[in-house]
C-alpha cells in the first residue's frame, strides 16, 4: 500500500510540477475568494456521476459509462464555467486572463491531473490543501489554467425568476397594465443577473448569446434532470424603453458613478454621469440654474431629480432634501442619490442594497457617488481630479469631464462588456441657452465604447476648446499658387506689375561644378539664395490677412458665401471657381 502511494506521488510530481513551472503565471485577481465549504459541496455533487460510472465498470466490466464519467471529470467546468455542482450552488469558474467564464480548454487544463493513473488520491489531497490555503482559493489546477472559482448564478437564483417567466408565459398583465413584450433570451437573462450585488453577476453572462443557452440545455440533459430545467429559469427579464434593466419591483437599475458640483464664481451648477447602460442622460442628471444639481441612480427614481430641485429652490438643505425624498420610499435601500445646492452644501444617500462597491464622497462644492464599481478608487480619483482643478480657471464642465475621465480610467462600472453611455448638464443663470431654460450645456453620449472620452471630444470640439484640433501657420507652394491666381484676376496686389518667380535653385550642374572649383564663391551664392528664398516665402508663401481679404472678395463676387462660412475659406468650390476664372483669363490673353 505504502509503495503504491509513493509511486503515485512520484508519477504525480513528474507530470504536474513541470507543467506548473512552464505555465503558471501569477495573475492579480479582481475577484473575491469563493466560499470553501460551498466549493467542497459542489465537488461532492460532481463526484456522484463519477462514482456511479466507476461502480458500473466494476460490476459490468463495460468501459462505456466510465469513459463518460472521465469526460465529465475533465470538461465539467467548460460550459459557461459551471458544472452541475457549481450550477446548483451558485459558483462559476472564471479565466483571469480573459475575464470570461471557463472554457472547455480551461476545464481540461484545471482537471486533467485528477485522471493520472495511480496519482488520483495524491491529486485530490494536494488540491484540497492548496484550495484552503491559497488567499484566492486557487488550487494548483487553477494556477495552471489561470482560473478562479467565484460566486455566481445558481439554481436558487434561477428559481427565483421562474415565477415571473411562468406568469409571462401564461400571458399575465405586467405592472404597466399591459402584457410585457418578449425580448431576446440574452437580454432577459442579463436582467436577472445585473440586479444582484455579488461581485461577478454581470461578468458571467454579459457575453452570452442564444447559442450558449442551447449548449447549456444539451449538457444539462446529459448530466441530470436537476440541471435540465435550471437554465430556462433565467429568461424572465424586463427593460425600460432606454434599455436599462428593471428589477422585480419595476424600478430601473442605473448602476453608475456621477458627480454633482457647482462653481461659485460663475453661479453654474452641473451634473455629470457615466454608466454601463445606454442613454443614462435621460434619467440620472438634473440641474436648475441658481438652484443646484441632483443625480438619482441605482434603482433610479427619476422623480427624485425634479422633486429634489424643487426642495432646494425652497431653501431646504441637501441632507433634509434626501430625508424628505426617501421618507416614504419602501425601496430606499436600493436607491442612490446625490444632491448639492448653490452654497456648496452637499449630501448623498447610498442604500444598503446597492451593488458592491457602492459609496460616495463629499468635498468643497461637489459630491460624487457610485455603485457597482471596481472599488472606492473610482470615487477617490473623481474627487481628487475635481479638487486639483479648483482655481485653475477651467470651466465647470471641463473640470467635471476631466474628473469623470479619471474615475473611468480606474475601471469605473465593473460590468465590463455591457453598453456604455455618459452625459453632462450645466445650468447657468447668466445664459438662457437655446431653449430659454438656462441649460447652457447638455451633452449625451447615448452609446459608445469610450463614452467619457467621446463626451470630452464633443465638448472640446463644439466649444472650440484648445486641443480639439491641430493647427499651425499656413504657408507653402499652394499659397503661392493662390496668390498668383488672385493677382492675375486683380484681387491681390493689382499694383504689382507681374507676379515674381521664386529665386533660382542652387541645385544645378553649374553650381556643383562651382562647388568643386571655387568653394568660397559657391558658399556665398548659396547663402544669398537662402536669404532670397526666405524673403520670397515671407512675401508670397504665407496665408496672411491681405490674402484672406482677397479670397473673401472673390467669394462675394462669385456668390460663394454662405452663412457660417469662416473668413478666408478656401474649399473645393472656391478652388474650382478660381481656377476656372484664371484659365479663362489666361486663354483670353493668349488670343490677344
Amino acid at each position: 500500500m505504502i509503495t503504491g502511494l509513493v509511486l503515485s506521488a512520484l508519477l504525480f510530481g513528474a507530470v504536474y510540477f513541470p507543467t506548473l513551472t512552464r505555465l503558471s503565471i501569477a495573475l492579480v485577481s479582481p475577484y473575491a475568494k469563493a466560499d470553501v465549504p460551498k466549493r467542497l459541496a459542489a465537488a461532492a455533487i460532481d463526484g456522484v456521476p463519477i462514482v456511479v460510472s466507476g461502480l458500473f465498470y466494476w460490476s459490468s466490466g463495460s468501459v462505456a459509462l466510465p469513459l463518460i464519467g472521465a469526460a465529465y471529470m475533465l470538461l465539467r467546468d467548460g460550459v459557461r464555467g459551471q458544472s452541475v455542482g457549481k450550477l446548483w450552488l451558485g459558483l462559476v469558474v472564471m479565466n483571469l486572463r480573459t475575464g470570461r467564464p471557463c472554457t472547455l480548454k480551461d476545464s481540461l487544463w484545471r482537471n486533467a491531473l485528477f485522471l493520472i493513473p495511480g496519482a488520483n488520491l495524491v491529486a485530490v489531497v494536494l488540491e484540497a490543501v492548496t484550495l484552503v490555503r491559497d488567499p484566492q482559493g486557487q488550487r494548483l489546477g487553477d494556477r495552471i489554467a489561470h482560473t478562479q472559482v467565484i460566486e455566481g448564478l445558481g439554481v436558487k437564483d434561477l428559481a427565483a425568476s421562474f415565477q415571473q417567466w411562468w406568469l409571462k408565459f401564461l400571458g399575465e398583465v405586467g405592472p404597466a397594465g399591459r402584457k410585457p413584450e418578449r425580448e431576446p433570451a440574452d437580454v432577459r437573462r442579463r436582467r436577472h443577473i445585473e440586479g444582484r450585488s455579488t461581485e461577478m453577476k454581470n461578468e458571467i453572462f454579459s457575453r452570452t448569446s442564444g447559442g450558449s443557452m442551447i449548449r447549456r440545455i444539451v449538457v444539462a440533459a446529459i448530466l441530470g434532470a436537476a440541471a435540465l430545467a435550471a437554465p430556462s429559469l433565467a429568461i424572465a427579464q424586463q427593460r425600460a424603453a432606454d434599455g436599462v434593466v428593471i428589477n422585480d419591483e419595476g424600478q430601473p437599475q442605473y448602476s453608475t458613478f456621477s458627480l454633482c458640483a457647482i462653481d461659485p464664481a460663475t453661479g453654474q451648477s452641473g451634473a455629470a454621469v457615466t454608466t454601463r447602460v445606454p442613454f443614462v442622460g435621460r434619467a440620472v442628471p438634473w440641474v436648475r440654474a441658481g438652484v443646484g444639481a441632483v443625480c438619482t441612480q441605482a434603482s433610479t427614481m427619476v422623480e427624485y431629480g425634479p422633486r429634489g430641485l424643487d426642495l432646494l429652490a425652497k431653501g431646504v438643505e441637501p441632507p433634509a432634501v434626501l430625508t424628505q425624498l426617501l421618507a416614504d420610499d419602501a425601496a430606499r435601500e436600493s436607491r442612490q442619490v446625490g444632491v448639492i445646492d448653490m452654497k456648496g452644501r452637499a449630501a448623498a444617500h447610498t442604500g444598503k442594497q446597492n451593488g458592491n462597491w457602492a459609496g460616495s464622497k463629499q468635498g468643497r462644492n461637489y459630491t460624487v457617488q457610485a455603485n457597482i464599481m471596481v472599488g472606492p478608487e473610482v470615487v477617490d480619483a473623481v474627487a481628487a481630479t475635481f479638487e486639483a482643478t479648483e482655481g485653475t480657471g477651467l470651466p465647470l464642465a471641463e473640470r467635471m469631464i476631466l474628473a469623470l475621465e479619471s474615475g473611468y480610467a480606474k475601471g469605473g462600472d465593473r460590468r465590463w462588456g455591457n453598453l456604455q453611455s455618459a452625459a453632462i448638464k450645466i445650468a447657468d443663470p447668466n445664459d438662457p441657452g437655446r431653449g430659454n431654460d438656462y441649460i447652457a450645456l447638455a451633452i449625451e453620449v447615448g452609446e459608445h465604447a469610450d463614452p467619457v472620452g467621446e463626451m470630452k471630444r464633443i465638448y472640446y470640439t463644439t466649444g472650440r476648446r484648445l486641443g480639439y484640433r491641430s493647427f499651425s501657420q499656413v504657408d507653402g507652394a499652394d499659397v503661392i499658387e493662390l496668390k498668383r491666381m488672385l493677382h492675375a484676376l486683380g484681387y491681390w496686389r493689382s499694383s504689382l506689375a507681374a507676379f515674381p518667380d521664386p529665386p533660382p535653385s542652387t541645385n544645378t550642374r553649374q553650381m556643383q561644378d562651382l562647388r568643386r572649383t571655387n568653394p568660397a564663391d559657391y558658399d556665398k551664392i548659396v547663402e544669398e539664395s537662402r536669404r532670397a528664398s526666405a524673403a520670397y516665402a515671407r512675401d508670397y508663401a504665407q496665408y496672411d490677412a491681405e490674402t484672406i481679404a482677397a479670397v473673401d472678395k472673390f467669394r462675394a463676387d462669385r456668390n460663394l458665401n454662405y452663412q457660417g462660412n469662416p473668413a478666408g475659406l478656401v474649399d473645393a468650390r472656391f478652388v474650382d471657381a478660381l481656377r476656372a476664372a484664371y484659365l479663362d483669363k489666361q486663354r483670353g490673353a493668349l488670343k490677344k
